[in-house]
């Protein structure tokens, strides 16, 4: 009889392949790696889209409805109301000298002095109804200039006469220019006045003709209107046959 046959030779445990374990650990590191890159992925983002073409407007919303009216507004000055207190004061806001304040009366701001001159003539021709007669200081022409800064006021003026002279009589005629229609002095500093004398030894006659020319400057501080005179007198010899028969003038502004 047989025995029971030899149990079998337990089998030796297979060695690992080699690079088995290199294998799993780079397995576990490329999933670390998608981990992050999917964690990354969510928490920071992409750079930002094109921005897509703006959509139609929409409809037109209806228009509310009017709100309250607001007060009325204080009421304005007129033009005229240099002082603002709603009263036409004469004689200080009636500029053009009518007796009347009105639009007449508004101006507006002074411009600024030009680079040109301002000018003022005039012509007395007394001669047409027998002369002008010499009397005193007799005032022959006068001109008034607005001027809109300082600078020189220059008047030139030329003045015919008929001068009656008598016999071993002396006369003397001037011609003046002043601020008043009664300057005929010589003495003024800012003045020069032309003189003509006949003399005594010249034989008599009724009807001498005479003329003379006179240029004075007058300085002006600033804007302002100004008058001055063409002024004639007899200083020696008058009588009653001495007459201006003809004047002319011309006042000539130049700033400063």
């Amino acid at each position: 009889m047989y025995g029971p046959p030899p149990a079998p030779m337990p089998m030796a445990p297979r060695p690992a392949a080699p690079g088995a374990g290199l294998g799993r650990l780079l397995n576990v590191g490329a999933f670390l790696l998608a981990l992050v890159a999917l964690l990354a992925s969510l928490l920071i983002p992409g750079p930002a889209g094109l921005t897509g073409a703006a959509g139609p407007l929409g409809p037109t919303g209806s228009t509310g409805s009017q709100g309250p009216a607001g007060q009325n507004g204080m009421n304005g000055l007129n033009c005229w109301d240099l002082n603002g207190n709603g009263v036409p004061d004469l004689p200080a806001e009636d500029l053009n000298g009518d007796s009347v304040v009105n639009v007449s009366d508004c101006t507006g701001p002074r411009g600024p002095a030009g680079s040109g001159a301002l000018v003022a003539s005039g012509v007395a021709t007394p001669w047409r109804t027998g002369g002008l007669q010499i009397v005193g200081c007799t005032n022959v022409l006068a001109f008034t200039l607005a001027v809109p800064a300082a600078g020189t006021l220059v008047l030139s003026s030329t003045v015919h006469v008929w001068v009656e002279h008598l016999s071993g009589a002396t006369d003397t005629w001037a011609i003046f220019h002043g601020d008043t229609a009664t300057m005929c002095s010589d003495t003024a500093t800012d003045r020069c006045a032309f003189f003509q004398e006949i003399s005594s030894s010249i034989a008599a006659d009724s009807f001498m003709n005479e003329a003379g020319t006179l240029v004075n400057a007058f300085p002006v501080p600033g804007a302002g209107t100004y008058t001055y005179y063409v002024n004639v007198e007899m200083y020696a010899g008058q009588s009653t046959g001495d007459r201006v028969s003809e004047a002319s003038a011309v006042m000539v502004f130049y700033p400063s």
